[in-house]
């Protein structure tokens, strides 16, 4: 159909509405007037809408909108209007990046007064305070957050991660002069155009005492999550135009829609990590209901449910608390799938949103994570979409959810291992000035020391597999930064103990060499290797390596630690390259204390870290 219209003759007409309403079977359509305030699209059978298919018969209808005016054009309105929600990981990643760059330019101009004050030259403090500028900003995290996030999704990739019924109509000839109509559909709209009943072989009059009867047996059906369906017939003169009245009931059919195997399990895995579940379809509510309850959908608590017929009647605030205590959200359409997701939002949810027809899309939009089900649906889902279901399995978002987590853990150890190695060499090089040491590194060393130890351990650090019990823990808020005041401690304590003992092999070669590219030497390869073996440190909060459990093996990081070592000790080997860094030659007792240097920071950081867990 290429607009919406109103049908005034029809013959055995059924249209395939599934674009709009995602319902997958054909409805009935005729010219009957219908009356109400609120009709939903589903149950408009006397209108034709834009998108929609002709499956059988044929029809005459009354342009009565085009373009954006269609309920079609509404969908697409609706989807230009919402906006598409930043993750709360991208917004964090700002804000460390924003404080970062502020709290280092402010040391670094400390440094650089400070320096005058002690007496050193102009220029030489200047080039100073920019290298350390340079060094102390981790310039790879851009580069290992989104490197972090590729693999992520790499791995998600590897893993696939990517109903009210109405009426049915059919006409059969008869050996006489009239013909069977054969009538189904949803018990709720069959029942009111029906005026008899079979009983017994015997058609008498449907009383309203009948009729409440049924309803009584259509709910009870519905209960068991059945999905039900009425059927009627008649007999009429042929040619008869409306032949969908004063029909003869005949009953109520169940079919079982049997809730595939594992979900039940799946929905006590999503609230085991602290996920809640809600359920919006187009389902009566009793049949939606029973489902949720053999799902356990609600968890521990009282199932809830809410009919979209009274969304209507509900305001915005009502709604947003409505929504933290339903379950099911039955008999919706594609507006009140959006203004759900639209008020969990607005009460600090994050929502994730799956769906995988057109009718979803304002809301896949909308929500913070859209997820389309299935390969083969349309287009428009899926760009819509943020993560697309590729094997159709619901089963394979727990995988998502586990990997996704994974991924923010993993950047958290890129930057706690950034940030703690960066900082020590902010106080290796504020202390010294302050202390009257000279220049401890040159701007030569500070840029290789940065280039040796960001980029490679922090990009181990990325490719950690996923630590056990991942999907024991609760979400994290939202709110809360990647870097929290407790970590600060932590980071504050691993930094000051890399740089004590950095300080403590410096001070030993000034004593021997005084202020001498020896002593240099010997401060610039003791930090730069405690900070190779700090990436050990970083692959854990809690863990240490005296514990009798391991952590599982990450080659990567024995990769990044032996490669980062050996690249650190490559300019001794090219004379052109030391002379770059203004490199001396060091005896076995330097590189004895150059060895302790680095190796004890690890020891100790790794033996405060179930003391320091409680900070």
């Amino acid at each position: 159909m290429a607009a919406d219209a109103r049908l005034i003759e029809t013959d055995n007409l059924s249209i395939d509405e599934s674009a709009l309403t995602g319902e997958s079977i054909a409805v009935s359509k005729n010219t009957e007037t219908l009356i109400g305030q609120k009709i939903s699209l589903g149950e408009r059978s006397n209108m034709v809408y834009k998108g929609t298919f002709v499956t059988a018969g044929k029809g005459k209808a009354v342009v009565v909108a085009t373009g954006k005016f269609t309920e079609m054009g509404k969908i697409q309105g609706m989807v230009s209007q919402a906006e598409s929600s930043q993750t709360p990981l991208q917004r964090q990643l700002d804000e460390v990046g924003s404080q970062l760059v502020l709290l280092c330019s402010g040391v670094c101009g400390f440094t650089f007064g400070l320096g005058l004050l002690r007496g050193y030259s102009f220029l030489p403090m200047l080039k100073t305070a920019i290298s350390l500028a340079v060094a102390s900003v981790p310039e790879g995290l851009p580069t290992i957050a989104t490197t972090t996030l590729a693999l992520g999704m790499h791995d998600m990739r590897k893993r696939h991660i990517l109903i009210r019924r109405n009426i049915m109509t059919t006409v059969h000839k008869t050996e006489g002069e009239q013909i069977l109509v054969a009538v189904k559909g949803s018990p709720e709209e069959l029942i009111k155009i029906c005026t008899r009943v079979s009983k017994n072989g015997e058609v008498v009059r449907l009383t309203q005492q009948d009729k409440q009867a049924l309803e009584l047996e259509n709910e009870r059906m519905a209960g068991k999550a059945l999905r039900v369906l009425g059927v009627a017939y008649a007999y009429v003169d042929n040619g008869n135009e409306n032949p969908e009245h004063d029909l003869i009931w005949l009953g109520l059919t169940g079919m079982a829609d049997p809730i595939r195997q594992g979900i039940a399990e799946l929905m006590a895995q999503f609230h085991q990590a602290g996920i809640d579940t809600v359920m919006i379809t187009g389902d009566q509510s009793p049949t939606a209901y029973a489902i949720a309850k053999k799902l356990n959908l609600s968890g521990n608590h009282k199932l809830e449910i809410l009919d979209s017929s009274d969304l209507a009647e509900v305001g915005s605030e009502k709604l947003q608390a409505l929504c933290e205590q339903v379950d099911v959200f039955a008999r919706v359409s594609p507006a009140d799938k959006l203004q759900i997701v639209q008020a969990l939002q607005r009460k600090g949810k994050v929502v994730a949103m799956t769906g995988d027809g057109i009718n979803d899309t304002p809301a896949l939009k909308a929500a913070n994570v859209g997820l389309a089900m299935g390969s083969g649906k349309a287009d428009v889902v899926r760009e819509v979409a943020d993560v697309v279901i590729e094997d159709d399995r619901l089963e394979t978002m727990i995988n998502a959810v586990s990997r996704g987590r994974t991924i923010y853990s993993n950047i958290r150890k890129s930057v706690h291992f950034l940030l703690s190695t960066n900082l020590s060499e902010i106080i290796v090089t504020t202390a010294a000035t302050a202390l009257g040491l000279g220049e401890p590194l040159n701007t030569m060393q500070l840029l290789w020391l940065n280039l040796v130890t960001d980029i490679f351990p922090g990009l181990a650090l990325a490719m950690e597999p996923p630590e056990p019990f991942v999907l024991n823990r609760p979400p994290r808020d939202p709110d809360q930064p990647i870097i929290q005041q407790s970590d600060f401690k932590r980071i504050a304590l691993e930094s000051a103990v890399i740089s004590t003992s950095a300080l403590t092999a410096y001070s030993y070669g000034l004593l021997k060499y005084g202020q001498k590219p020896q002593a240099s030497t010997i401060l610039f390869m003791s930090l730069t290797l405690a900070q190779v073996l700090h990436t050990v440190s970083c692959r854990s909060e809690t863990h240490s390596i005296f514990d009798r459990e391991r952590l599982p093996d990450n080659p990567y990081v024995d990769g990044a630690v032996v490669g980062s070592a050996a690249l650190q000790l490559l300019p001794l080997f090219i004379p052109g390259l030391g002379n770059l860094l203004q490199l001396a030659p060091l005896d076995p007792l330097d590189w004895l204390v150059i060895a302790s240097s680095a190796g004890l920071p690890l020891i100790i950081n790794e033996s405060t870290k179930n003391s320091s867990s409680s900070l």
